[in-house]
């Protein structure tokens, strides 16, 4: 028991070491952190959801993550970091929950395999960097998972009770938590993984975990939020696919609009976890097959957690690779078995074969390693110059911001009034309205041309950049590993008085 401590104590220091190290590189937040960031600031001085209009979008997304965000920005210089290191602390404590999970149906072995790979697998480390509720999520996922492989050990109610709570704390991270839950509760009752009384224990810890966020949230913002896209509510990530539906109702666009996600999320999942950790998680699953009912049960479970990312998200317009880290998680708690998945061989050559296996797995990770370990100066500098610039030029003077990426905004703080994104000038443009009368009409001052997104994703707008309209005064102009940026403010026509003279 002290060496298996030890080992996780060592690990865990491994992992924060490796994620420290990472971390360093990391010079840009991503679209969705400086949401999550500004909307907890915003939260904690005391103003509404519906209030938060700064960047392009106002509320989307749950709000516990903002929530701890508020507080822990509150005595931080820099709301970046202690917010980057929320995230970061979350992703190494999940180790916990996610060894003893290997342990309900495992050797410690087993374990201690999995759990390396978990340390420092690229896509582990990279999603627990960002701040984002991904590593909140998944540590209650896996939470979730432990509690109920302890109750289908014990029987014991309290157990089930508790991964109802974990289930709603994944939901309070992340809205397609209450999809999994309710599809875990579902699939549990057919498979008679656990008796009725217990499933509905859990199904009743979920609503009082869920129900008052539920009541509270539609107060603020009139959303009844089970699910969600761009923060529309119940309708959620199903209006663009039931639109679809009403538009052509046959079965066959139907099937064709999710299995072409489907699809395209299948093929993101051998560049996010190498040939060998398939190999592997196959065996591991194998093996504990051999095993009792009970570590059967177990199996099915973590079959569950894994797949239902995969065939989730495909009702979405597309499938992201962040999406799918759940999916890795749980796969790595098989792989960390299939490692020495060799019952008829001696012992010389079971450890042949391990180190074999050993060296293919790492192996397997390095150029993910390196692509994350440079990826991080990658990023759109411009952007973050720019917004400083406007921030020491126009700090007491607060301008609304036109341009191809929110965090133009985020990094000019006080400076910035409001966001207004290209891609609603693109809408608007698509409804016959002029580019100038949509930024008179959003009062906007200040317009960002970059070469980085707006020929890729703006390409109506992209003659901008050659021939910008005399009404645009340049201010600042920022290149940065051959992409530049131009700020113009926008000098408005004054209106010509009217009346008799």
């Amino acid at each position: 028991m002290k060496k298996e401590a030890l080992f996780l104590i060592l690990l865990a220091f491994l992992a924060l070491g490796v994620r420290a190290a990472m971390w360093s590189r990391v010079e840009m937040v991503q679209p969705d952190e400086a949401y999550f960031i500004w909307m907890g600031q915003h939260l904690a001085e005391g103003k509404s959801v519906g209030e938060f209009q700064v960047m392009e979008r106002g509320f989307k997304g749950q709000l516990s993550f903002p929530r701890v965000f508020g507080f822990i920005t509150r005595s931080s210089m820099d709301p970046v970091a202690a917010c980057q290191w929320v995230s970061i602390l979350l992703g190494v404590l999940t180790l916990l929950p996610f060894h003893s999970c290997v342990r309900s149906f495992a050797s410690l072995t087993d374990a201690l395999w999995a759990d390396l790979f978990y340390a420092l697998s690229p896509i582990t480390i990279q999603y627990s960097l960002w701040a984002m509720p991904h590593s909140l999520f998944n540590v209650c996922l896996v939470l979730l998972v432990f509690f109920a492989l302890r109750g289908l050990k014990s029987g014991r109610s309290i157990w089930m009770g508790l991964a109802g709570f974990a289930a709603a704390g994944a939901y309070l991270a992340r809205v397609e938590g209450i999809l999994l839950a309710a599809a875990f509760f579902v699939t549990a009752l057919i498979f008679r993984w656990f008796r009725r009384r217990n499933l509905f224990i859990f199904a009743a810890a979920f609503a009082i975990g869920s129900f008052p966020y539920w009541f509270w949230l539609h107060q603020e913002t009139g959303i009844w939020q089970l699910t969600w896209s761009e923060g529309r509510g119940v309708s959620g990530i199903y209006v663009d696919f039931i639109s679809k539906l009403i538009r052509n109702p046959s079965l066959s666009a139907l099937a064709n609009f999710y299995f072409r996600n489907f699809y395209g999320g299948y093929l993101l999942l051998p560049k996010i976890l190498p040939l060998v950790f398939w190999v592997l998680a196959g065996s591991g699953a194998i093996r504990i097959l051999r095993r009792g009912p009970q570590e059967v049960r177990a199996l099915g479970m973590v079959i569950f957690f894994s797949a239902f990312p995969l065939f989730l998200y495909p009702l979405l317009e597309a499938v992201e690779a962040r999406f799918l880290s759940p999916t890795v998680l749980f796969l790595f708690m098989l792989a960390g078995a299939g490692i020495p998945f060799l019952p008829e061989a001696g012992p010389g050559r079971r450890r042949l074969v391990t180190g074999i296996l050993f060296i293919l797995a790492w192996g397997s990770f390095l150029p993910g390693t390196v692509s994350l370990w440079k990826s991080f100066r990658e990023d759109a500098m411009e952007q973050k110059k720019l917004g400083e610039w406007v921030l020491a030029e126009h700090g007491r003077n607060p301008k609304v911001l036109f341009g191809s990426d929110s965090r133009l905004c985020f990094y000019a703080r006080s400076a910035c009034k409001r966001f207004v994104g290209m891609r609603q000038a693109v809408e608007a443009q698509k409804t016959g309205e002029d580019l100038a009368p949509f930024l008179e009409k959003q009062g906007v001052d200040f317009i960002a041309m970059d070469t980085r997104y707006v020929p890729k994703f703006y390409p109506s707008l992209q003659s901008l950049l050659a021939d910008p309209p005399k009404e645009w005064r340049p201010l600042k102009e920022l290149s940065e590993r051959g992409e530049k940026i131009i700020l113009y403010e926008w000098e408005k026509p004054v209106p010509r008085p009217t009346g008799n003279g």
